[in-house]
């Protein structure tokens, strides 16, 4: 329609436009830097904590055997130095060694890849993050770490951030109308004196805010030719 295109070619209406979009870039950039110095933190911590686990307990394997991994595995559940850590170390049929799991995940069947997966701890199911490694003899290691608390987290931290961006975006959105109302009301005393002088009205000139802006400049400008 001829009322939308007159809308779309208002600079006033360009400049807010251009405003709410640099507004809502910057939210998002900002939203995302938030989830990734806490979410991502949290993640990288917890890859790194099983990571230095699995590493400890192959030195343990390598230098006592089965039977120091064992008696480690046993002291480490026993004297529960994590209380989210979760371990299960099986032999090549599969059975049960030593660890605080009843039973391999059926999801968890490749060496050396990250798994979420929900089990089930001390009759409570939650969601766990793991990695197997293979160890010399046949034998699998299970190592991970509970994360339904960190799952709760990520969901309070996603919906915080959600409603923070909303608002943001509506700030955004309501800042854009006002600078052009604001721009819309400066450039209104200039389109009424060029009005005027297109009648043929050559006494009128365009008011000074005082401000020493560009509208100031502009209207300095137009009340010179005036004069002359």
């Amino acid at each position: 329609p001829p009322k939308r295109r007159r809308l779309l070619r208002s600079a006033g209406v360009r400049f807010a436009i251009l405003y709410a979009l640099v507004f809502g870039v910057s939210t998002i950039v900002l939203a995302a830097s938030l989830r990734y110095s806490t979410i991502g933190l949290l993640d990288r911590q917890t890859h790194e904590a099983i990571r230095s686990d699995a590493r400890g307990l192959a030195s343990h394997f390598k230098t006592g055997g089965l039977p120091a991994l064992v008696l480690t595995l046993d002291s480490r559940i026993n004297e529960d130095i994590n209380e989210n850590a979760i371990y299960l170390l099986v032999d090549p049929l599969g059975n049960r060694i030593a660890g605080n799991m009843s039973r391999w995940p059926t999801r968890i069947d490749a060496p050396n890849v990250w798994y979420q997966v929900p089990v089930e701890r001390a009759g409570k199911r939650s969601h766990a993050l793991m990695r197997y490694y293979e160890l010399p003899g046949g034998f699998q290691l299970l190592v991970g770490r509970d994360v339904s608390t960190r799952s709760q987290l990520r969901r309070v931290l996603r919906d915080g951030l959600i409603w923070a961006l909303a608002a943001m975006l509506l700030l955004g959105a309501l800042g854009a109308l006002i600078i052009r109302g604001l721009f819309k009301r400066s450039l209104a005393d200039i389109s009424a004196t060029t009005r005027a002088i297109a009648r043929g009205d050559l006494t009128q000139r365009v008011r000074r805010s005082g401000q020493g802006d560009e509208f100031d400049e502009l209207a300095e400008t137009i009340n010179d030719m005036l004069d002359r």
